[in-house]
């Protein structure tokens, strides 16, 4: 009789992953088997279901023109956002000098409390001389949610002098002195 220690069975990217352990694969006869009228005996199986949301604030690093490139979309949160800052402080690629160009253009929806924010503003991530552009699109809530950033960066002690919310992507890339358009996260 064959045996089978593990087999697993993946179906598409948002479908459970199934993993059957231990099978034993028998059969009645050799017509059985020609015909696909296998018995399968399983003696136990683990299911699991991946959580395959994509992650709403990603980054990316452009060393050679000493920028990190964030890029929001969906609904974020701050437990996104506080994630967003312990993967950049452990990418060795990174570097607190660097400028920052944030798009929260295709942001649909923040669930950002107010003291929140303030309490995100006293996160130091970047120097204090390096150049921060928030691009939030032409929504007045969003516009306003930036801005509220922006001031907690001058009453937490952080220099937000060096941090600006822009409407258009255009306007923040001239300002951080971008010639050409930036890298995209993924």
């Amino acid at each position: 009789m064959p045996s089978v220690s593990s087999v697993v069975v993946n179906f598409r990217t948002d479908q459970p992953h199934v993993t059957l352990q231990q099978a034993q694969l028998t059969k009645n006869s050799a017509s059985e088997f020609g015909t696909l009228r296998n018995l399968v005996r399983i003696q136990f199986v683990t299911i699991r279901v991946p959580r395959a949301k994509p992650v709403p604030y990603t980054y990316a690093i452009d060393n050679q023109r000493r920028l990190v490139v964030s890029t929001g979309s969906g609904v974020l949160t701050t437990a996104d956002i506080v994630a967003h800052i312990d993967r950049l402080k452990s990418d060795p690629n990174f570097d607190p000098s660097f400028r920052q160009l944030m798009d929260f253009t295709r942001v649909t929806e923040a669930q950002l409390p107010s003291d929140e924010i303030r309490r995100l503003a006293q996160i130091t991530l970047f120097s204090s001389c390096s150049q921060r552009a928030i691009v939030v699109g032409s929504s007045p809530f969003f516009f306003g949610l930036a801005r509220m950033y922006e001031m907690s960066l001058h009453g937490s002690g952080t220099d937000g002098a060096w941090t600006q919310v822009f409407e258009d992507l255009d306007s923040a890339k001239q300002w951080l002195g971008l010639d050409d358009p930036p890298i995209e996260t993924n």
